[in-house]
């Protein structure tokens, strides 16, 4: 079993509990987006935001152009996605492609799973929103089609790896 529990803040004079970490989300995002950027110019922040991270891991000739390379996804997104693709894209891609006539046993399934990013994981996720339009035929024809696309994708996975 485990555990996430909500942490909240009651901001003073209200009754309002926001969430600490969304709290914390929105500074982040506000030192990033507004206050460095007045800091540093002096004057209104530009277009373009400064990176929410980039990579330390190794050196590099020009910071300048390391940082405008950067990544604009934050600790707090990264965080989310991982949370949805393993609570719930994950478990639902092993299941609904396992169910499948013609699917690979679960546990080879369970290993295409396993092999995606994420991001990966939560982008076909996604696609199988096509099932919440199943009343119409079309819709139907639709849902079955993400079905096999990612049979397709899983079968090739393990013939690659047979």
């Amino acid at each position: 079993m485990s555990l996430h529990p909500t942490v909240g803040l009651n901001r003073p004079g209200t009754n309002r509990w926001p969430v600490l970490m969304h709290e914390l989300r929105d500074i982040a995002d506000w030192v990033r987006k507004q206050a460095l950027p007045r800091l540093i110019t002096g004057g209104d922040p530009p277009a373009d935001a400064l990176p929410a991270s980039y990579d330390i891991s190794v050196g590099h000739d020009d910071e300048r152009g390391a940082i405008a390379e950067g990544s604009h996804i934050t600790g707090f997104e990264r965080q989310l996605t991982r949370l949805v693709a393993v609570k719930t894209a994950r478990p639902g891609l092993v299941e609904i492609v396992g169910m499948t006539p013609g699917a690979p046993s679960p546990d080879l399934v369970r290993r295409w799973v396993d092999h995606l990013t994420d991001e990966q994981a939560v982008e076909r996720a996604e696609r199988l929103d096509a099932f919440r339009n199943m009343s119409s035929s079309a819709g139907q024809a639709r849902a079955m089609s993400v079905v096999g696309e990612l049979l397709r994708e899983a079968q090739e996975f393990v013939g690659e790896r047979a």
